[in-house]
């Protein structure tokens, strides 16, 4: 019989790294906003408090504070890992570090000193890239020197958050998923990029179950031939063709996945999300260098070796195939 010591210890460890996986599908000030809930939580256990300003009239380049101790969080956490993203790092480090101390030290603000800055990077389900150049450092020992100060600094991923949360109990984990989840219904405009890999990995699933178990099932196509030429897709039009007649796996997938309210609401978040993505090109791309741009804009939510462009073609192709995205062949009046 599991005692009650180890049943608390699993569910803590349960619910902290399920905190920390809809966290890294957060990104921007839902991201910044997402932690303020967690630390607030984490330091009031300890008795300490957290503050996050709201910067009224600008960035003040400090995404929180912990009042008693002078330790200052700075955040960053980008919707696409590219593969500058060491470089990416370090720039908002030291962006971010240069105008903390300056806010700090010269116009007075907050504690006025800084015993510690962590600068915490989502880097999705992927680890920090190594810091072989030692550039945080030579980046603290710049401002170091400039001001004549003395202060620690850690650069930190998801995995920092992960033991902050494992040292609370249950109750103030369950208090903050919950917190999460109901601030998760609210924001259509940014959806997770979890929910996209999940929705590709249930796909993929599905089409690698197609071909091991011959699988079939049928398909009523939506658009016809003529939206591929109207949208100038002519180069791709038998790759599109034949992928349409697959698209029986996609539904299969969305069927699988509307069995559960949680799945239903991952793929609705994806199309949303495909959609914004093609709004957003849309503007000065067309034809194949447009589709070409959502597939690349998507496969860069998942690390470099895990190749899912066949999956995002077909994902991509289905909302194509039911008008949602590029132009109808008929034109509303």
């Amino acid at each position: 019989m599991v005692s009650e010591e180890r049943q608390e210890l699993n569910k803590r460890r349960e619910l902290s790294k399920h905190i920390v996986d809809y966290l890294k599908g957060r990104t921007g000030n839902n991201f910044q906003t997402d932690m303020n809930y967690i630390l607030v939580e984490y330091y009031n256990y300890y008795n300490k408090s957290f503050e996050m300003p709201q910067a009224m009239r600008g960035d003040y380049k400090n995404d929180g504070w912990v009042i008693e101790d002078n330790i200052y969080y700075m955040m960053f956490s980008p919707v696409f890992i590219k593969e500058s993203f060491y470089k990416d790092i370090q720039e908002k480090f030291e962006s971010d570090l240069k105008g903390l101390l300056k806010f700090v030290y010269e116009d007075h603000m907050w504690g006025k000193k800084v015993n510690k800055a962590i600068f915490i990077v989502n880097s999705k389900d992927g680890r920090l890239p190594p810091d072989n150049e030692r550039a945080y450092d030579t980046i603290a020992q710049k401002y170091k020197k400039m001001y004549n100060i003395v202060f620690e600094y850690e650069v930190v991923n998801l995995d920092f958050v992960q033991e902050l949360l494992e040292e609370l109990p249950s109750s103030i984990l369950e208090k903050i998923n919950f917190r999460l989840n109901m601030a998760r219904g609210i924001d259509y405009n940014e959806p997770s990029a979890t929910d996209i890999i999940k929705t590709i990995g249930t796909i993929s699933k599905n089409i690698g179950e197609s071909f091991t178990k011959n699988l079939s099932s049928d398909y009523t196509r939506v658009s016809t031939p003529k939206k591929i030429a109207i949208n100038e897709l002519d180069e791709l039009s038998d790759e599109i063709n034949l992928i349409i007649t697959k698209l029986g796996v996609v539904e299969i997938a969305i069927k699988e996945m509307n069995q559960d309210i949680t799945h239903m609401e991952q793929f609705e978040f994806t199309k949303n999300y495909i959609i914004s993505k093609y709004q957003e090109y849309s503007v000065d791309l067309k034809g194949v260098e447009l589709f070409n741009k959502m597939i690349e804009g998507i496969c860069n939510l998942f690390p470099k070796e895990d190749n899912r462009i066949n999956e995002i073609k077909y994902l991509i192709v289905f909302i194509f195939d039911k008008c949602d995205i590029f132009k109808k062949e008929v034109e509303k009046e």
